[in-house]
């Protein structure tokens, strides 16, 4: 029987996992993806119509920023997320639309953040989503070019 528990325990880890995020506005043409996994292979893709640029880069993101993004992920996975956050009859109608998702061996989730109240993201998200933009801000040396 402490066989089963420790391999019920391992099975609960995140080995494999795959993270998407999008940002794009239709109002300006515009949109930023970024897909990474868990060898720290990171894709970006990114569209400004208004400047007709277009590229696709590819990065590593380093050991140290993939442990923290894994452990952040780890968290995540032990939250439902909502569909979306932060639509409503009361909110502007021209920012832009953000899209976290992710599938790892244990279970895999999506939401789309358009302009969230105070509070309104659960806590793991927020941390979350602070980890990402860290790790992307690090890794992708073209971004604010």
């Amino acid at each position: 029987m402490t066989l089963v528990g420790i391999v019920s325990c391992e099975k609960e880890k995140t080995e494999f996992f795959t993270i998407d995020y999008k940002r794009g506005s239709a109002w300006v043409d515009y949109s930023y993806s970024v897909t990474i996994n868990q060898d720290g292979i990171m894709n970006v893709k990114s569209h400004n119509g208004l400047a007709d640029d277009y590229r696709e880069s590819n990065y590593l993101v380093s050991a140290e920023n993939l442990a923290v993004l894994r452990n952040s992920l780890n968290k995540l996975t032990l939250v439902e997320l909502k569909d979306r956050y932060g639509f409503g009859p009361d909110k502007p109608s021209d920012l832009p639309v953000s899209t976290y998702g992710y599938q790892t061996n244990i279970k895999s989730d999506a939401t789309t953040i358009y302009f969230p109240g105070k509070n309104e993201l659960p806590n793991q998200l927020t941390s979350f989503i602070s980890t990402l933009n860290q790790v992307i801000t690090d890794t992708d040396t073209l971004r604010n070019r």
